[in-house]
């Protein structure tokens, strides 16, 4: 991830292609949400499209609309990710060989692969790699970085409770599955539960706030009464 933010950081970087490469569940997708979400986009600013659903027409479809105005925010920046891109036929690879070549600024495709890059799209292959950045994931080293990660996506859902070391301890037993790792924390398994004590007080305030709320609508309910005698 330092890679990439060093990358959209770079003075002048104002469009580009990642190729983003590494073993099943190694955290490629979060990684490419997360470089959106650093380029400010929202769901409306990111696009996700499966490789075996990104045809000739769709890639086409995209060339007719990726120059159009952006949606939400990610200060005009749009982010299309391309998940299991060595699933992508020969003529789709074609039509983005043209599309990467006048990609507008302020765009950015991420492709993400299980695959080794060296001979995945025949003759279309190295001017296809010539058009993309290649980054290549590794579990080794990435402990710390996946936990990080891991506790920026709890936080932002509302899931975190924990400590950084809770989240390096979650990735060392999820075997560096940033996945499971993620799987985890949409369990809730992150959320810290609540201490007695705290849990006490939690309950005596809504008990305190329903007391009051009593006394509230009796006082009205005796002022109506009162006012309908005088009344009479």
């Amino acid at each position: 991830m330092a890679t990439i933010r060093r990358l959209i950081g770079r003075r002048g970087f104002d469009r580009g292609a990642l190729w983003i490469e590494g073993d099943t569940g190694i955290g490629k997708t979060a990684i490419a949400q997360a470089t959106a979400r650093a380029l400010k986009c929202d769901r409306w600013a990111t696009i996700e499209i499966d490789g075996d659903a990104c045809g000739v027409e769709r890639v086409r479809e995209l060339t007719d609309t990726i120059g159009l105005g952006v949606l939400g925010g990610g200060d005009g920046w749009r982010v299309y990710i391309v998940n299991e891109a060595h699933a992508m036929p020969a003529r789709a690879i074609q039509a983005w060989l043209t599309l990467l070549e006048r990609l507008p600024a302020r765009r950015l495709v991420i492709f993400t692969s299980t695959e080794d890059t060296s001979n995945l799209f025949g003759g279309f292959n190295q001017p296809f790699m010539d058009r993309t950045i290649g980054i290549r994931l590794s579990k080794v080293g990435l402990k710390k970085q996946f936990a990080r990660l891991a506790q920026a996506i709890a936080r932002r859902e509302g899931l975190d409770g924990k400590p950084l070391s809770a989240y390096e301890r979650l990735v060392h037993v999820s075997r560096g599955s940033m996945r499971a790792a993620l799987a985890a924390v949409e369990r809730g398994d992150m959320i810290e539960p609540e201490r007695p004590a705290e849990e006490a007080a939690r309950v005596a305030k809504f008990v305190a706030g329903g007391r009051r709320a009593n006394e509230t609508r009796a006082k009205r309910t005796r002022k109506t009464k009162t006012t309908r005698k005088a009344k009479k």
